[in-house]
């Protein structure tokens, strides 16, 4: 998880302007946006569902549920890190933070803004 927060953190530093935006419509973006954070939790409810399944259905061997949780934890991280990384690389989402009138031009505040949708989902 470590890996992830920081791999995006530092694309938030690294780029002052998105390399890929292919997405610019601000609805758009913002609909990107809630997806990529609202998708590993989703990801993360399905994953314990079918953990618990497994260790109700096998009482005896908790080890297959435990192997599931981990293994689906591992996708569900996966999924967070690439989700936020796709909006912070192919969306306007840190123009759109740049932006924002609130903020103006504080030197950390729009880092801060486009880096708070992976916060929510951590």
């Amino acid at each position: 998880m470590l890996i992830m927060v920081i791999g995006v953190l530092s694309i938030i530093l690294a780029f002052e302007h998105p390399p890929y935006a292919q997405l610019r419509d601000p609805a758009w973006t913002l609909a990107a946006v809630a997806l990529a954070t609202l998708l590993p939790s989703g990801a993360a409810g399905l994953v314990t569902q079918r953990s618990i399944r497994l260790l109700e259905r096998n009482p005896a061997d908790p080890g297959i549920g435990q192997f599931a949780y981990g293994r689906g934890l591992t996708i569900v991280q996966w999924l967070l890190g690439l989700s936020h990384a796709a909006v912070l690389l192919g969306t306007g989402w840190m123009d759109l933070c740049r932006r924002t009138p609130v903020i103006g031009d504080w030197p950390l505040a729009p880092g801060l803004l486009a880096g708070l949708p992976l916060l929510i989902s951590v």
